[in-house]
């Protein structure tokens, strides 16, 4: 999908949002979670390991593995919540008005999927700030998830 200037959106592999939209996404939905003062969370996903599958199995073992993890993380939010994209092996999912309890609920079905499916990935997850936003939420779940991989 493209907006009406050309510009793509959407990854074409999965058909989630792209890094692109993601970042527009997270401008536009924290201007609507201050004016209603919602609760949200970042959730951050990173294949471990993809670059090796695609060179010991080829491309399309990779692209299979990605569009696995998109499903799953489909599958784990709920039918309003964002999933994109953000990178290569990346993955990030914003739910807006979702606290602790529900964000706990969606990491923990994201977690159950890929391991049923022997997927391993690293996650990271950060709630929503009401002083810093979430494009700021959106860098504390990616350092989780990085201090996640090195933790490994």
């Amino acid at each position: 999908a493209a907006t009406a200037d050309g510009e793509v959106l959407v990854d074409k592999l999965t058909q989630t949002f792209n890094r692109r939209a993601w970042d527009r996404v997270l401008v536009a939905e924290e201007a609507r979670c201050a004016r209603h003062n919602h609760a949200a969370c970042v959730i951050c996903v990173d294949i471990d390991a993809l670059r090796a599958i695609n060179d010991a199995q080829g491309r399309e073992a990779g692209d299979k593995m990605l569009l696995k993890v998109a499903h799953i993380l489909k599958r784990a939010c709920r039918g309003y919540d964002i999933v994109a994209r953000t990178g290569e092996d990346e993955f990030a999912i914003l739910a807006v008005e979702c606290g602790l309890k529900g964000a706990k609920g969606i990491y923990d079905r994201i977690n159950s999927g890929l391991a049923k499916d022997e997927i391993k990935a690293s996650l990271g997850i950060a709630l929503r700030n009401v002083t810093t936003g979430l494009p700021r939420t959106f860098e504390e779940a990616t350092n989780t998830l990085l201090n996640a991989k090195r933790s490994r």
